[in-house]
């Protein structure tokens, strides 16, 4: 896995992206700017919204994650993904910190909700 940013890291997209959002928009914002919009019926929130316009991951969850989870749905995550990391003090240069994180992403979009893994204890420097 890449660095922060492939693991749903920011909630901001800095260079210009497909649908030619402005840098520095959220993916909220880029996702009502993006012309037709792509809608989904979003398996978190139950509604249809904007989608992604983009995957955020280049495996089948990231696949899933664009055809089933809307903009909104996505950003609540991000919120959520900052707190894991911060809460578990996650090592995000480590593959095992990125492996909780798409777990967790996972469960929060389409499970449970995701919770702290038992069995995850932070690094010591």
């Amino acid at each position: 896995m890449g660095p922060p940013a492939a693991a749903g890291g920011t909630a901001t997209r800095s260079t210009a992206n497909p649908v030619g959002c402005r840098t520095r928009t959220t993916v909220v914002e880029c996702a009502r700017m993006s012309t037709p919009s792509r809608m989904v019926t979003c398996a978190k929130l139950h509604e249809s919204l904007p989608g992604l316009p983009y995957k955020p991951f280049n495996d089948a969850l990231g696949q899933r994650i664009y055809e089933q989870i809307s903009a909104k749905a996505w950003q609540e995550w991000i919120e959520h993904s900052k707190r894991l990391v911060n809460e578990y003090r996650l090592d995000l240069t480590t593959k095992k910190a990125h492996e909780v994180l798409k777990e967790q992403c996972e469960a929060f979009l389409f499970g449970d909700g995701g919770s702290a893994p038992a069995e995850y204890v932070p690094e010591k420097h």
